[in-house]
C-alpha cells in the first residue's frame, strides 16, 4: 500500500479509517526508549496515544475516521504508530502473548472446543498473535482470563500494522488473515464467551469479601486461610505477574497474627492462579480530574457509610511496581511505609491508591476508599494531595500503567 514519497503510516491509518475503524495516533518506540515524555522509563512504549490539547486531548476516546484530523496527526507526528478503538466501532480482539503460555493455552482449548474460526489475525512486533473478531458486546476488557490470553472490547485500543515494536520489529498482518485481501472478521465462538463469563464469575466470587486494610495489618488466626487466597485471587485479578504477587502475598503472610507458613501460603498463590482470573476492565480516561472534584457535592452533606484506609502505623502500604517488589525480596529489612492520615501523608497515601484501587478509576471513590469524604477539613488536603499528584506526573504515570 502506497509508494513513493508518500508516508505508508499515514496510508494505512486513512484506509483503516475508510473501513469504519476509528484511528489513534500513538507514540512511537525510539530504540529502548519511547518517544512520551517519560522516554526509557515508559512502560508502554509505542503502546499508548499521542496528546495534543486543541488537535489529540482525550486519549483514546479521540480516536477518529475523520481524515482531515488523521492527516493532521501524522502531519504532527509522521512516524506516529497507528492505533485503533477496538469494540462496537471496529472489532474485538484476541491476544494470545507469546512471552507467557498464550500458544499453549490456546491450543488446549481448541482440542477441547474446536479451532478458532478463520478471521483477521495480525502478527504482533513481539511475536504473538492477536485475532480480531465481530465486537459482540460480551467479552470486554480482560486480563488473563486464561494464562498468556487477554481480550480487548469497547473502551481498549490495539496497535496495528505497519506501527513499530520496540524490539525493532513492525506489527504485521498474518499472510492469510489480511484485511486488505478482503477477509472477513469471524463471530467470536460461543465457548470462548462462556469461557471469559465462567472466569469473571470466579473472579467476582473470589475477590468479594476481601478487607485490603485488616490483611495489611496481619490476619488473626482462624481466617488465615481464606482471606490469603481471597487476596491472592485479588492480586491475580488486578493483573499483577505471578512473581509480583509472590513476593506481596508471602510479606502479607509473615505479618499474619501468628504468621503464616510459607509453603501453604505459596499453595494459595498456585490455588489463585490455577483458574486464571481476569483483570480489572480499563477505567474511562479523564484528564480534567480536579474540575471533577468541584462536580462532587459536599463531602459534609454526604450521609452514608464509607470504607475507611485504617490510620494503624502497622499497616503497610503494597510495593507500587515490578521494580518495587524486587527491592523488596532483595532487601527484606527494607520496611515499607506505613498508612497514616495525618496531613503530610496525603499524598503518599493518594498515590498508593492510584496504583492498587479497584473499579471505577475517579476521586470520587478515591475520597471514599481513603475515608477522607465526609470529613471537610480530610478534603481540603485531599484536593491539594489531587493537585500535587497531577503536577508530580502521578496520575499520568498511574494511567500509563493501566493501560489508559
Amino acid at each position: 500500500m502506497g509508494g513513493g514519497n508518500k508516508n505508508i503510516l499515514l496510508e494505512w491509518a486513512l484506509w483503516y479509517a475508510k473501513r469504519g475503524w476509528p484511528v489513534i495516533a500513538l507514540h512511537t518506540p525510539k530504540g529502548i526508549s519511547c518517544s512520551c515524555q517519560y522516554g526509557a522509563a515508559c512502560r508502554s512504549s509505542g503502546k499508548h496515544p499521542r496528546y495534543h490539547k486543541t488537535f489529540l486531548p482525550h486519549g483514546p476516546r479521540s480516536a477518529t475516521t475523520d481524515e482531515a484530523k488523521i492527516r493532521q496527526w501524522w502531519k504532527m507526528w509522521p512516524d506516529a504508530n497507528i492505533g485503533i478503538a477496538t469494540g462496537k466501532d471496529s472489532f474485538d480482539v484476541l491476544d494470545v502473548d507469546k512471552k507467557g503460555d498464550g500458544a499453549d493455552t490456546l491450543a488446549d482449548l481448541e482440542q477441547q472446543h474446536g479451532r478458532l474460526p478463520d478471521s483477521i489475525e495480525q502478527i504482533t512486533g513481539s511475536g504473538g498473535r492477536q485475532v480480531m473478531f465481530v465486537s459482540c458486546g460480551a467479552i470486554g476488557n480482560e486480563v488473563r482470563f486464561a494464562s498468556g490470553l487477554d481480550t480487548r472490547s469497547d473502551g481498549g485500543l490495539v496497535v496495528v500494522p505497519p506501527s513499530l515494536h520496540p524490539s525493532g520489529n513492525r506489527y504485521r498482518w498474518e499472510a492469510s488473515s489480511n484485511p486488505a485481501d478482503n477477509v472477513q472478521l469471524a463471530k467470536v465462538p460461543e465457548w470462548l464467551i462462556e469461557l471469559i463469563s465462567a472466569t469473571k464469575k470466579l473472579a467476582s466470587d473470589n475477590c468479594r469479601g476481601v478487607d485490603v486494610a485488616k490483611i495489611l495489618c496481619g490476619i488473626e488466626e482462624g481466617s488465615r486461610d481464606k482471606q490469603l487466597f481471597r487476596y491472592a485471587c485479588r492480586l491475580r485479578n488486578q493483573g499483577l505477574q505471578k512473581e509480583e504477587a509472590k513476593a506481596i502475598l508471602l510479606d502479607v503472610a509473615a505479618k499474619c497474627k501468628p504468621p503464616f507458613d510459607e509453603k501453604d501460603a505459596l499453595r494459595k498463590l498456585a490455588q489463585a492462579w490455577k483458574y486464571d482470573a481476569p483483570g480489572p476492565k480499563p477505567p474511562p480516561e479523564r484528564t480534567d480530574y480536579l474540575d471533577y472534584l468541584n462536580e462532587m457535592p459536599d463531602p459534609v452533606s454526604m450521609d452514608r457509610t464509607v470504607t475507611s484506609v485504617t490510620n494503624d502505623a502497622s499497616c503497610h502500604k503494597l510495593p507500587q511496581t515490578s521494580g518495587d517488589v524486587s527491592q523488596a525480596v532483595a532487601n527484606s529489612a527494607n520496611k515499607l511505609e506505613s498508612f497514616t492520615t495525618g496531613p503530610s501523608n496525603y499524598l503518599e497515601n493518594f498515590k498508593i491508591w492510584l496504583e492498587t484501587c479497584d473499579g471505577e478509576f475517579n476521586m470520587q471513590t478515591a475520597a471514599k476508599e481513603l475515608g477522607w469524604y465526609q470529613n471537610r477539613s480530610y478534603y481540603a488536603n485531599f484536593r491539594k494531595a489531587v493537585q500535587r499528584a497531577k503536577e508530580n506526573g502521578l496520575i499520568a504515570k498511574a494511567s500509563r500503567a493501566r493501560g489508559l
